[in-house]
């Protein structure tokens, strides 16, 4: 399955909270003033609670070291990060990429907001535009 992540372009360890990059999203809202990259859920909060994901993160916390957040889908990282100005502006910063990875289902874990996927078993196979969601260079 395709995985989405938005991670640094020369540190797949780092995601847009360790990078910064949500501080950029942020500033740039949408016109409802609907934009902050921390309204979602955490994998421990309420509105994961009873997935997989929540499973992992509250109750198997020794197992977690190589799992990385991501997305099952562009739709599910646009529910998260809607602003697509918000979206740009972290790519122009130089802190973020959106990275699609290759990775068998066996090593994804699934909430309701994002996902958790086995970094070691992943493959990186595209990276998208952040603000369009394709390829570079596409319109």
């Amino acid at each position: 399955m395709n995985v989405y992540r938005i991670e640094h372009p020369n540190d797949a360890s780092g995601g847009p909270w360790q990078t910064g990059a949500v501080f950029r999203y942020d500033g740039h809202p949408r016109v409802n003033g609907d934009h902050s990259a921390y309204d979602p859920p955490g994998p421990r909060s309420y509105g994961e609670h009873g997935t997989a994901l929540y499973a992992l993160f509250n109750e198997c916390r020794a197992s977690y070291g190589d799992f990385y957040f991501g997305f099952r889908s562009k739709t599910q990282l646009v529910r998260w990060f809607k602003s697509k100005a918000g979206r740009q502006a972290m790519q122009e910063g130089g802190s973020a990429v959106l990275r699609v990875y290759e990775v068998d289902p066996q090593h994804v874990v699934a909430g309701n907001w994002q996902i958790a996927f086995r970094h070691s078993a992943a493959k990186p196979i595209a990276t998208l535009d952040l603000a369009t969601l394709k390829p570079a260079g596409e319109c």
